[in-house]
């Protein structure tokens, strides 16, 4: 049961370390975003380096908020499972 509860806190924490790191490139990714020289138009008809480098960048953006979704929803949904016995996890594993 000690172990129990010590795997739970250890996840819960995981997770939580994950939502800030999450954070921290998703504020990178916009800062990013945010350089004029990438955003002014383009005006030559093909597609420069500046577009093709905020793909990547847009594709990290996307991919932040989900692994922020992810990371949300299960923090909310183990919240108190260290409370609670290893019988209980296996009743909410099934």
């Amino acid at each position: 049961m000690v172990q129990c509860r010590d795997f739970f806190t250890k996840l819960s924490g995981t997770w939580g370390e994950q939502l800030f790191l999450t954070t921290i490139l998703l504020n990178a990714n916009v800062a990013f975003l945010s350089i004029p020289s990438l955003s002014s138009p383009n005006t030559e008809g093909v597609v420069s380096s500046r577009s093709v480098a905020k793909i990547p960048c847009y594709l990290s953006i996307i991919a932040s908020f989900a692994c922020m979704v992810i990371s949300m929803v299960l923090i909310q949904q183990h919240k108190g499972q260290e409370k609670s016995g290893l019988s209980e996890f296996v009743r909410s594993v099934k």
